[in-house]
């Protein structure tokens, strides 16, 4: 069964967030994301849309992308969210967990089974 995520980032209040299908643990995808993705590049990351696998570079995350026009019912793209509360509270997509990288550079977890939010790294 794969574990499904959301990775966001906040700028000026609005969450922008892609849907991650498999290895959403923190030991899977929050590892690389906290080793491998910031400020400087998270941008990147979330333009690339829903992926199915996330890599340490965007260049091979893009090897994980979905395609329209092979895979029906392929979720969308990029979410936006008017705030950290609404991103969190997403049940659009079978989330378990949930990354966002707020706008001082500090990545975040939530798990929505166990309803709590706590510093990647913490966790990690």
């Amino acid at each position: 069964m794969s574990v499904g995520s959301l990775i966001g980032y906040e700028k000026n209040g609005v969450v922008h967030s892609v849907y991650c299908y498999e290895h959403g643990e923190p030991e899977n995808t929050g590892q690389t994301l906290l080793e491998n993705y910031n400020l400087g590049n998270i941008e990147e990351l979330i333009k690339v849309g829903d992926f199915h696998k996330l890599e340490p570079s965007t260049e091979e995350t893009k090897k994980y992308t979905y395609d329209d026009e092979y895979e029906e019912g392929a979720p969308s793209t990029v979410r936006d969210y008017s705030s950290t509360v609404e991103f969190f509270a997403d049940d659009e997509e079978d989330n378990d967990w949930f990354y966002l990288l707020d706008e001082d550079g500090n990545w975040y977890v939530f798990n929505k089974i166990e309803e709590e939010e706590t510093l990647l790294e913490e966790l990690l």
